[in-house]
């Protein structure tokens, strides 16, 4: 048995707040146990970890405003079970934040990141521009939806910061059924 199994083993009857305590982290801080991806451009590695206190399952589906997001993560919201829709820009109109400026991207990451750590549901299915890659490594998703259906959108402070992601689960360009299909089977083939 390997030190990371034992430790496991010693800690799996206690809930994530004490064992958060009993390693002396705060809930989101980095101690990982269960295999998940997360891309590190930096390092030009992969590395795949989840974070111990964040234990919801997030589906990221993301593209530039006006394209299939939105249809698309309401289908998604439909067909899966338990799973919670977080739209963007209601939570952004909501704050009353509507700065589209790099720091005003992220600062709304941030604000969404712990919407969906605090959602009851298993799922969180967040429907977001994110238009960089700093972003999408904040959220960490276990599933990427990119919607490339769009080159630009009707805002242009956007479409300047907006990149292309690297990495992503998988693409689409519409919202009919048979996209759907194949995100599902993507999702359920990833999930542990």
């Amino acid at each position: 048995m390997s030190s990371l199994q034992f430790l496991i083993y010693q800690l799996s009857p206690l809930n994530v707040e004490q064992i958060c305590r009993l390693l002396l982290l705060e809930q989101n801080q980095c101690l990982f146990f269960r295999p998940w991806v997360f891309h590190s451009l930096e390092e030009g590695l992969i590395q795949y970890y989840k974070l111990i206190a964040d234990y919801n399952y997030r589906i990221l589906v993301m593209g530039l405003p006006g394209s299939y997001k939105t249809s698309i993560a309401k289908k998604l919201s439909e067909r899966l079970t338990n799973s919670t829709l977080l739209v963007s820009n209601q939570h952004r109109y909501l704050a009353k934040d509507i700065d589209y400026t790099v720091d005003g991207q992220l600062r709304h990451c941030y604000r969404m990141l712990n919407i969906a750590r605090k959602q009851h549901g298993r799922v969180s299915i967040i429907d977001m521009s994110c238009p960089l890659e700093k972003m999408r490594q904040i959220l960490n998703p276990d599933i990427v939806v990119w919607v490339s259906d769009k080159n630009s959108s009707l805002y242009p402070e956007l479409d300047s910061i907006y990149l292309k992601p690297f990495f992503y689960d998988i693409e689409c360009t519409d919202d009919s059924e048979e996209t759907i299909d194949n995100i599902l089977k993507r999702i359920f083939s990833k999930k542990i």
